[in-house]
């Protein structure tokens, strides 16, 4: 059993000088990722990549719930998923890291 935890980011270049006056308006330029058994998974222009936060600034972390497969399973559902969150179909409004997070949350603790 391993905890889902959802990883909530600025970006460090443009997040810090917008999010003030964005969030006013309740939006904001937000990164996030998920992690599960020890490694954090993001989507990205690359696809879906083991998670690097240098560009990203931590605002907040959310457990999600518990995943109960092993680590076979959850290659399946990376596998699964790495055929809709391809290498090169990232799209700011229709498919970020933000609707990646959400489809892997959802296979990995059942909702």
């Amino acid at each position: 059993m391993s905890t889902v935890v959802l990883h909530v980011y600025e970006f460090a270049e443009m997040g810090e000088r917008t999010n003030p006056w964005l969030g006013s308006m309740s939006v904001g330029v937000l990164h996030s990722s998920v992690e599960v058994k020890g490694a954090e998974y993001m989507f990205c222009d690359q696809g879906i990549v083991k998670s690097k936060n240098d560009r990203y600034v931590h605002k907040e972390s959310i457990e999600m719930g518990t995943f109960q497969g092993s680590v076979n399973t959850l290659n399946g559902i990376l596998r699964e998923l790495r055929e809709k969150f391809a290498p090169g179909s990232y799209s700011l409004t229709s498919q970020n890291c933000n609707h990646f997070s959400d489809a892997f949350v959802r296979k990995l603790v059942g909702v």
